[in-house]
């Protein structure tokens, strides 16, 4: 075991006892409550905190961990850990199997290793310093696709978000691009990172995902930089975006930037 910060082995094992507790209490009832800033809340997402909580304290108690429903504060830590026990919790609270568990190493701004898993489909996507990302073992690699027309544009909005993703989203289906929404931003990273899609566009202030997608799309190849192109730095934000995340094959990330900057138009 890493005694500076989680390896492989440590990210895999807490990913994997995270995906039992998210299949294990997957179902179709309306047994969660809401929190103050109206996104649900299931028991799976506070076992699993409690989880990582206890996990990191025994095996790296000298690491800072935020996480969604609690932290565990360590000052003057030199690394620390960002995780959402479920990253689309909306769909998954609704009986919809789309969601994923994801967990970051920063030291200081730069994420250096990550775990997205998807254990609906048991997926797991890992990259650490210096290697790439692999998919349940295997290398992964971003699309190569070049132009926007045919692309797939995973697009996230809501009223009150702060752009007008609206006039964004009618753009990019102007220029012949394919856009989506699934709900996790997280499982989106995934998909870029093996090839599956070209991009995504993403208006919230919440790093905890945002940090694992650009570890795991960058180590296949891709670049995650915020909505105007510049590069987002986590622990000097106070682990919050200040402009939104944009993530892509690296290829079409520049005409991407065409429409999301200069600025987005408030709502």
């Amino acid at each position: 075991m890493n005694a500076h910060y989680p390896d492989s082995t440590f990210l895999i094992d807490i990913a994997h006892d995270a995906g039992e507790i998210i299949t294990s209490h997957f179902n179709l009832n309306r047994d969660w409550i809401v929190k103050e800033d109206s996104t649900p809340l299931t028991k799976a997402d506070t076992l699993i905190n409690a989880m990582v909580l206890a996990r990191f304290e025994r095996d790296y108690p000298h690491i800072n961990v935020i996480a969604e429903e609690g932290n565990r504060e360590v000052a003057g830590a030199e690394y620390t850990a960002l995780v959402d026990p479920i990253d689309g919790t909306t769909g998954y609270a609704l009986g919809i199997p789309v969601s994923a568990f994801c967990a970051t190493i920063l030291k200081g701004d730069k994420p250096i290793a990550a775990v997205i898993f998807d254990p609906f489909q048991a997926r797991m996507w890992l990259v650490s310093e210096g290697d790439g990302t692999t998919l349940n073992g295997k290398r992964v690699s971003v699309s190569e696709h070049r132009e926007l027309k045919n692309s797939h544009v995973m697009l996230v909005k809501w009223y009150g978000c702060g752009f007008n993703l609206g006039l964004v989203e009618l753009q990019l289906m102007e220029q012949g691009s394919k856009v989506q929404n699934i709900t996790s931003l997280a499982y989106f990273g995934g998909l870029i990172a093996s090839g599956t899609v070209e991009a995504s566009i993403f208006p919230g202030r919440g790093a905890l995902e945002t940090a694992a997608m650009q570890a795991i799309i960058e180590g296949a190849g891709g670049l995650v930089t915020d909505l105007h192109g510049d590069r987002i730095l986590y622990q000097s934000g106070g682990y919050k975006l200040g402009k939104g995340a944009l993530a892509s094959n690296g290829v079409i990330h520049d005409k991407l930037l065409q429409f999301t900057h200069p600025p987005l138009v408030l709502e």
